[in-house]
């Protein structure tokens, strides 16, 4: 295993390379994994960008830059106020704010530490990234450094190369809609996982990746609190398994984002894992359903992504 610097699409990069892994990190892009390339079947797990990569301007939207690749977000995912101990109201930023800002990044034997500071709230971010084998080994830390306690949504944001052929395991039998769909009908619809009743009441499977042709999207989470922490879904015509694991006491919630060609024309889906739910931190404030960081206090948690052939 070795891990070295060099360029990326123009941006300086750390790689971190075996003989299953090959993972690209750019810190001036919000610190992004732009590429993760299983190296036995060669081939790209993350989504890529159907446009150059352009450094981001903090608070602009989300969708006008590369919209790819594995991002971190906190302190929530939709536009959203503030909800709690600030004295002036803030409005938090589309898809939070460690996107929009460059990161620091150091090497530190077979780790990269990652990490950066809040910008509307005083907290710093820190992800360590160390790859063994076909396993990747994600490892964060929020620190509070003000005087009032802190709330937030921490959300992976890894979209992933899909393609007709991916299919979904989640743990669980209940899922919610959660933004407004032409086939699961208004959100915070309620359906059954994994085949739903579409507006027809038509068996619609929500395991399954449609066509990028379809033109829509669909948004959906494990209704609740998970039992267990693990989610996976098979890319490359079903010859690679990525699987997920994670502490579902200290990340409840699970999202799935499917684009079918529905947002900038795009196709790729999301296994979401979540401390949130969801999406909206005022929102999650009011499902008691949010995180909270106390004064000078760390919140810490793990992932754990493992991609290996398909049997």
């Amino acid at each position: 295993m070795r891990i070295f610097q060099g360029s990326y699409q123009g941006f300086d990069s750390i790689f971190i390379e075996n003989n299953h892994i090959k993972m690209t990190i750019i810190p001036e892009i919000g610190g992004k994994i732009a590429s993760i390339i299983y190296k036995p079947q060669k081939f790209e797990v993350l989504f890529q960008p159907s446009e150059p990569y352009r450094i981001p301007v903090y608070g602009d939207s989300f969708e006008k830059y590369d919209t790819s690749g594995i991002d971190e977000m906190f302190p929530n995912i939709d536009v959203s106020e503030y909800p709690y101990g600030i004295s002036n109201m803030v409005t938090l930023k589309d898809h939070g704010e460690l996107w929009s800002v460059p990161w620091g990044a150091s090497i530190d034997r077979s780790r990269v530490i990652t990490q950066v500071g809040g910008t509307e709230l005083e907290y710093s971010f820190k992800r360590v990234i160390e790859v063994k084998n076909n396993q990747i080994f994600l490892d964060y830390v929020i620190t509070n450094n003000s005087k009032k306690s802190i709330l937030g949504i921490w959300a992976f944001h890894g979209l992933l190369a899909c393609d007709e052929m991916t299919q979904i395991f989640l743990p669980a039998d209940k899922v919610i809609n959660v933004h407004d769909s032409s086939v699961l009908g208004k959100a915070e619809t309620l359906h059954s996982f994994p085949v739903a009743k579409d507006l027809q009441a038509r068996d619609y499977r929500l395991d399954r990746v449609g066509s990028p042709m379809l033109n829509k999207t669909e948004k959906y989470y494990v209704c609740g609190k998970l039992k267990t922490g693990q989610a996976s879904l098979t890319l490359n015509k079903n010859q690679l398994l990525c699987k997920m694991n994670f502490n579902e006491k200290k990340i409840p919630y699970l999202g799935v984002w499917i684009n079918e060609g529905g947002y900038k024309n795009q196709y790729n889906c999301a296994l979401e894992p979540s401390t949130g739910y969801y999406d909206s931190i005022m929102r999650a404030y009011n499902n008691h359903a949010v995180m909270e960081i106390l004064p000078g206090r760390r919140n810490s948690w793990g992932l754990e992504l493992e991609v290996m052939p398909n049997y």
